[in-house]
């Protein structure tokens, strides 16, 4: 048996015991690993039991060490008595070796762990699930076996409603049955959908039964879209004069249902839906707005192409232009500096005075001007990226199980650290600490497409809070100290001065994933700079009454953390 470290060896009791394709593994340190005399198979761990879809990076990943590696797997494919394991090694292997057989073996361990899934009802069946099915397509092995497998799940009266649902969502998204292999299944999702309590569910199956029907030409298909129908109208919200989202949001949705009653030819309720919709519209009302302000048409066209190219992206380039801000119309560092350059002769005669939130006056510095014009340029961002927000849940592009998969996967948001508080080691990760201010500010939105009343509070005062923590971790995690020492006492530099350092190790730290650009956005929601937010500081000592949570802060806060995650050790393999 190979010689492993004792970090390694506690990395393979934890693997034994996986049971599902999002069970957590906890790794050691970013610090640990990199010490560690089996920091390069730890690494190669990481990748295998983080996501899936790195495993076919790990040879490009790992080329120097090839030979090593191949050792490793093949031992630990000997070893482990862990199905999803072994299906994991072998897949890596045949990504090395580009040999069919590791391929083979591979899906054969995962059909495996996908019939111990259906039994269990396993909540994550869904991804294991569409991997099974991809790589046994690709390799046009055994393909007949899973659908055996999916066909008798979900005919089953055993397997739960929600695991036939999301093993068939992803079915119908790679194309898994042709239409003679799908008759009935029509049948099953209609009863499916009779039986869903949740509307969300209830509008995946009879989306599945659409589509099954649509395939297999099946008399019930008009049935469906009654059904569909049913279901818009089930969406109408109450009656509620003092919210006037309501007319509108009722009128759409027997707008939609009549399309599918037209379609199942339901004449007595496409009458009936027709004059309640007329209720509706006379019900509208709206709110008189005169734009005195002169278009640019240039500009105007501008922000629509950005807002066209990234709401039609799929929800991976989506979440990487929120997080790098690529493509949107943040002004550029270089911009500031020449609008300051040809500001200054012009206002030397002037001074500029801001108020906080509590009403105190102060002297702007020199670079209040440049805040000041990031300020207005920001007003131009929010606007367009809440817009692309809304469309992208309407579009269901985004939600919080894509979006918090996107950081688990894609940044190192994902990855385990470990800190010592109090003489006790505690094993995290980011996406941990801010998880629930993501979902709460994407939540948020939902509600204010559904017309619900909003809370901006509990992600504003997460985010905010959490931004700073995690920035102290990368900085130190690429050299830096964020600590000082004053008549000899060791203290916590504030957010506020790092922000402001230029030359320190902090800032060459920051800059090791950072530039520029990303730290006028972090100066302007949490520094104290003239014009900028310092949305910490005022959630840290509860200056913000309610009326300051708006959706602009929450946003910005937002923006800002998320920026974070393009983060990267000087480290970059792990």
């Amino acid at each position: 048996m190979a010689q492993y470290s004792e970090l390694l060896k506690n990395v393979h009791k934890q693997i034994e015991k996986i049971t599902g394709v999002s069970d957590t593994i906890k790794f050691p340190s970013y610090e640990d690993i990199l010490t560690d005399s089996s920091k390069a198979l730890l690494r190669v761990e990481w990748h295998i039991h983080t996501s899936l879809n790195f495993i076919p990076e790990i040879p490009e990943k790992f080329a120097d060490g090839k030979e090593q590696i191949m050792l490793y797997l093949s031992q630990r494919i000997s070893e482990t008595r862990n199905a999803l394991a072994k299906a994991k090694y072998n897949e890596c292997m045949s990504y090395i070796t580009k040999s069919n057989t590791y391929k083979k073996a591979a899906i054969d361990e995962y059909i495996e762990c996908l019939k111990t899934s259906i039994d269990n009802n396993s909540p994550n069946i869904g991804m294991l699930a569409k991997h099974t099915i991809k790589l046994a397509m690709n390799q046009k092995y055994r393909v007949e076996d899973i659908k055996s497998i999916l066909t008798y799940a979900l005919n089953s009266t055993k397997v739960e409603d929600l695991t036939k649902t999301r093993i068939f969502l992803e079915a119908k998204e790679e194309k898994f049955f042709r239409s003679p292999e799908a008759v009935n299944f029509d049948e099953r999702f209609i009863a499916l959908a009779l039986n869903s309590v949740d509307n969300i569910w209830k509008e995946h199956n009879l989306k599945l039964a659409e589509y099954y029907a649509q395939a297999t030409e099946s008399e019930k298909l008009k049935y469906v879209y009654e059904l569909l129908g049913d279901y818009k109208m089930t969406l109408l919200m109450a009656d509620d004069p003092s919210n006037l989202y309501v007319p509108f949001h009722n009128e759409k949705r027997c707008e939609e249902a009549i399309a599918y009653y037209k379609i199942a030819k339901c004449d007595e309720k496409i009458q009936n839906v027709w004059l309640m919709q007329n209720k509706f519209k006379e019900k509208k009302q709206y709110i008189p707005l005169r734009v005195t302000i002169p278009q640019n048409d240039e500009k105007i066209k501008f922000l629509n192409a950005i807002y066209e190219s990234i709401t039609k992206s799929n929800t991976e380039m989506i979440c990487v232009a929120l997080v790098t801000g690529a493509g949107l119309p943040y002004l550029s560092n270089d911009v500031l500096i020449k609008y300051l350059e040809e500001k200054s002769e012009s206002l030397l005669m002037f001074k500029s005075v801001q108020e906080d939130v509590n009403g105190n006056h102060r002297e702007m510095k020199d670079d209040a001007s440049k805040y000041e014009a990031y300020n207005y340029g920001m007003d131009i961002v929010c606007d367009l990226v809440s817009d692309i927000i809304v469309k992208s849940c309407k579009t269901k592009k985004i939600t919080t199980r894509k979006i918090v998969d996107f950081f688990y996967t894609k940044t190192m948001f994902g990855v385990t650290y470990c800190k010592e508080i109090g003489g006790k080691k505690y094993e995290y990760t980011w996406l941990e600490q801010v998880r629930f201010g993501i979902e709460s500010f994407i939540k948020q939105y939902n509600r204010v497409i559904a017309g619900k009343q909003v809370n901006w509070s509990q992600c504003v005062d997460s985010l905010s809070i959490k931004f700073e923590g995690i920035l102290r971790d990368m900085i130190q995690i690429n050299g830096g100290v964020t600590t000082k020492l004053q008549n000899g006492n060791t203290s916590e530099i504030t957010l506020d001065e790092i922000l402001k350092m230029n030359k320190s190790s902090i800032s060459k730290a920051f800059y090791a994933s950072f530039n520029e650009d990303d730290l006028n956005l972090f100066r302007y929601a949490f520094s104290s700079n003239g014009h900028c937010l310092n949305i910490r500081n005022n959630v840290a000592h509860s200056f913000y009454l309610p009326k300051h949570y708006n959706w602009k802060i929450a946003l910005i806060s937002f923006l800002a953390l998320i920026r974070l995650a393009k983060f990267a050790p000087k480290e970059k393999n792990l």
